[in-house]
């Protein structure tokens, strides 16, 4: 997954990643008993 904000070329878009990873996949994967650890944060 990246992180940061990256715009989306089709449509103009900023999306911001890390928003999608603390509002969306993070609880999602939690919500299933794991735990979920990014890559990029040490």
């Amino acid at each position: 997954m990246g992180f940061g904000k990256k715009t989306d070329y089709a449509s103009g878009r900023t999306l911001d990643l890390d928003m999608t990873y603390k509002n969306i996949i993070k609880p999602a994967v939690t919500e299933v008993g794991y735990e979920c650890i990014r890559a990029n944060v040490v």
